[in-house]
């Protein structure tokens, strides 16, 4: 069936999975060219292109979903932080992240992203408190214990790191598991 959306998005996810990008990003097209108003095809045509290096069209995708289809969609909000991140602009990255928590103040995501801005900018005070409102909202997320745990090893806090990895390897996070 030409016009089933859910197969176009589930071969870009299946091509994105196995780093086959131009597959992804084909079959995602089509099926934009179906429905123009899919936050779930732009989304993950956005991941397509992140992966495949093309951080301006990922960005024009996440745009395309907070400027034409769902402003209250935090994952793009969330997603275009990360990308400002990377690159550097952590102003941005946190302008995003906080829109993010104002459009929904119980999602321990933007929290974390946010942990992470402020981690990377070296606002280590700002970044616990993020993370602790993360684990606050979920604390059965091992990531954001994790990370709590490499912003306490970074600042030389041997116990605080250790208590933060037990946490995180407890709920089953691999890497804090054969860290302990």
């Amino acid at each position: 069936d030409p016009d089933n959306i859910d197969a176009y998005y589930n071969l870009g996810v299946m091509y994105v999975q196995r780093n086959n990008f131009e597959s992804a990003i084909t079959n995602l097209k089509k099926g934009l060219q179906r429905d123009n108003k899919s936050v779930r095809l732009y989304y993950y045509l956005g991941i397509a292109y992140i992966q495949r290096g093309d951080t301006q069209k990922a960005i024009s995708c996440y745009e395309t979903i907070i400027q034409q289809i769902d402003s209250l969609y935090t994952p793009a909000y969330n997603r275009l932080g990360a990308i400002f991140c990377g690159k550097g602009d952590y102003d941005k990255a946190v302008a995003y992240h906080q829109k993010a928590t104002r459009i929904d103040p119980q999602d321990p995501e933007s929290y974390k992203c946010l942990g992470k801005v402020n981690t990377d900018r070296g606002d280590y005070v700002k970044a616990l408190r993020n993370y602790q409102k993360a684990v606050q909202l979920n604390d059965k997320d091992h990531e954001t214990y994790c990370l709590i745990a490499k912003l306490y090893g970074k600042q030389n806090n041997k116990a605080r790191e250790t208590s933060s990895y037990k946490k995180a390897a407890k709920l089953g996070n691999k890497e804090a598991q054969s860290w302990m």
